[in-house]
């Protein structure tokens, strides 16, 4: 399924939250490959499913690797629901949203959110480049109404140019590449994982005009919880594959852990190994709240390496790198006891 209605920033909070809760999520990430230094940013909506809480939150986290040690800031502000405010636009049409003094746009987002330790300041322009969105769910399952949740990449790849302050530092970004992504419904699945990188470099060492983004995801039907179902993109120069109809999520062998994913598949004649290794150093946990009051822990690095094995319809194998500039969240109902929990 290549672009489609789904794939767009407008909020559906205001018209589909209904009487059963709803959450939705606005994210995006940017990494500076030249100083190991990434940004992650989640402007969000919470409507518990029996009205005791409706707010609306705003999140942060700096990571950082020197020296072989990663720093990790994060920081997070709740406010009112009533402070979320969006520039009215057409359907399917998304003109920004604010959050109190955060602002999130297709083309800026700038704020300012703090703790008890620690606060996190922003002001960054957004240019999108020519690679489009990305659908994770099946469209089968959506029309059957096995899934009613949104998962999309809006911004397979972004640059960032512009500076974020964590506590009294100030840092420099320029044209760092990034993505943004938008999920909703009225509640979140049972667990999942999610990569991204578009910072590969070929086996010369010269950047590499590819990129991947993965979900492999466990639902919730009423009491059941089935095996994952994973779903990618993957953009090598002008071939652009979408890897998420049901046939092709028979095709995977995909195995997700703390420790990386390991995957491989097929799509119009090119074959596919993605090797993706993560540190547990690398981890800051967050905690998220569904709408039912259950807890998910997000376990999110943006300094993960990986590797993809690309063997084109020729048989041409060229293996691209990414090293300390890959996404990958491990989203779980525990938090793993070794990764501290730091929102």
């Amino acid at each position: 399924m290549k672009n489609g209605s789904v794939i767009h920033n407008a909020p559906r909070f205001i018209t589909e939250a209904g009487k059963s809760g709803f959450q939705e999520v606005w994210y995006l990430k940017l990494n500076d490959p030249g100083t190991a230094r990434a940004l992650w940013l989640r402007f969000t909506i919470l409507i518990r499913r029996d009205k005791s809480k409706e707010v609306a939150e705003v999140w942060a986290i700096f990571f950082e690797h020197d020296t072989g040690r990663t720093r990790k800031a994060a920081a997070k502000q709740t406010y009112p629901l009533n402070s979320c405010v969006t520039v009215p636009a057409s359907q399917n049409v998304f003109n920004g949203l604010r959050i109190e003094d955060n602002y999130l746009g297709e083309d800026r987002t700038n704020g300012h959110i703090h703790n008890d330790t620690t606060r996190i300041a922003w002001d960054l322009q957004i240019i999108p480049g020519a690679a489009g969105g990305h659908d994770f769910v099946p469209d089968r399952l959506r029309k059957l109404g096995l899934v009613k949740n949104l998962a999309v990449t809006v911004f397979e790849q972004q640059r960032y140019t512009g500076w974020c302050e964590v506590n009294e530092t100030r840092y420099a970004f320029t044209a760092a590449p990034g993505m943004q992504g938008h999920l909703a419904g009225p509640q979140n699945g049972h667990s999942w994982s999610w990569g991204h990188c578009n910072c590969f470099v070929d086996d010369a060492g010269a950047p590499a005009g590819l990129i991947w983004d993965g979900l492999s995801a466990r639902a919730k039907f009423g009491g059941l919880v089935p095996p994952a179902l994973t779903s990618m993109f993957i953009q090598i120069g002008r071939e652009t594959l979408f890897l998420n109809t049901v046939m092709d999520a028979l095709r995977f062998q995909s195995h997700c852990s703390f420790d990386g994913w390991h995957f491989t598949t097929t799509k119009n004649r090119y074959s596919f190994e993605g090797n993706l290794t993560a540190r547990l150093d690398d981890f800051a946990c967050v905690t998220y709240e569904d709408t039912d009051g259950s807890n998910l822990y997000c376990h999110n690095t943006k300094l993960a390496d990986m590797t993809l094995t690309v063997t084109s319809p020729e048989g041409r194998r060229t293996r691209y790198t990414s090293t300390g500039t890959t996404a990958y969240e491990v989203v779980t109902r525990e938090p793993h006891p070794d990764i501290p929990v730091l929102l």
